[in-house]
């Protein structure tokens, strides 16, 4: 029986689901004390571990470790540690997908339908103004391009597909089979002209060395004066002054933006109203939807463990092909 060791303080609705799941083949360890001594104790022979951020001490400690569960998306903070032992698996989470897609849908449509300006007139007593009064932005006919065509991209495709739109996206790598819903993919040197016929932007990517920056005033610019672009992906993907100066002047329409700058992936909350995570004015703007980094949300929904169980499941059958398994070469 595999030994498992998680590095949080696992919620007890969540406890019980994964030994439910996991009885078969799993102990699952939940610590009380996560003092780095006390991991370091616990990680001698267990073969699996759960969590964000391990150090390289409990990572030497694991003799036994064959496998490293994410449970989010975002690795950029792991990668370069796990160089260091190429002989454990780092996998990441895509449970969340779902949630992430469906907030994406959310900003996109409150952003396009003018629902917060409207909303702030009606608490002032101010009803029905005209269309000279932010008027909606209908989505018929428009094109949506997918920056990043994973589980988010392809849950975020899935949900749009009945709005009658053109869907287009870019990669990196070929793509072996495309849903019919989607109407032209992109490769390589097609990137600028992916850019031009895109109206409305998802970018989804991971943030990493070949991301960052990645779209830059030139290329927003490129979206044209109606573009939109939502970002649910990883701040630094956007470059924040290109992104603050296309909104301030007008290139583009609007923005919907969940993941922001200087901070770290798991923000702390804080009601500082002074400790915003951007260095420019984005919250003095009318063109942009800002959300505090919780696309993810609800974080107590058990079907978003499903590839962490179905993981573990795979290694106690002695199987290696497991789900989202990270190239840490490439980051992502």
């Amino acid at each position: 029986m595999l030994k498992v060791l998680t590095l949080w303080d696992v919620p007890a609705k969540l406890r019980k689901y994964l030994q439910d799941q996991l009885s078969e083949c799993a102990e699952l360890i939940f610590p009380d004390d996560f003092s780095e001594n006390n991991l370091c104790r616990l990680v001698g022979d267990v073969d699996v571990i759960i969590g964000w951020r391990p150090t390289i001490s409990l990572l030497k400690s694991a003799q036994n470790l064959k496998l490293y569960i994410n449970p989010g998306a975002g690795v950029e903070h792991q990668v370069e540690i796990f160089k260091q032992f190429p002989q454990v698996i780092l996998v990441n989470s895509h449970g969340n997908s779902y949630a992430v897609a469906q907030h994406s849908l959310a900003m996109l449509l409150t952003l396009v339908n003018q629902i917060i300006p409207h909303h702030q007139w009606m608490n002032q007593g101010i009803w029905r103004t005209s269309d000279d009064d932010a008027k909606s932005y209908l989505l018929r006919r428009k094109t949506v391009g997918l920056l990043g065509y994973g589980a988010i991209g392809q849950q975020f495709s899935r949900f749009i597909a009945g709005f009658e739109l053109r869907q287009i996206v870019y990669k990196k790598r070929p793509l072996d089979l495309l849903p019919e819903y989607i109407n032209q993919i992109f490769y390589g040197d097609d990137f600028n002209e992916f850019l031009r016929q895109s109206d409305i932007l998802l970018v989804s990517l991971p943030h990493n060395r070949h991301t960052e920056n990645m779209i830059g005033i030139r290329e927003l610019k490129l979206l044209g004066k109606d573009g939109i672009i939502l970002n649910v992906g990883r701040g630094p993907v956007v470059n924040q002054e290109a992104l603050y100066t296309v909104l301030k002047d007008e290139i583009i329409a609007g923005a919907a933006i969940d993941v922001w700058y200087g901070y770290e992936y798991q923000p702390t909350p804080n009601t500082k109203i002074q400790d915003r995570p951007y260095s420019f004015p984005f919250h003095q703007l009318t063109n942009i939807i800002l959300s505090p980094h919780r696309a993810d949300s609800p974080e107590d929904d058990l079907i978003r463990w499903e590839d962490v169980i179905i993981n573990i499941r795979k290694l106690s059958a002695g199987k290696d092909d497991f789900l989202n398994i990270v190239n840490v070469t490439e980051g992502y």
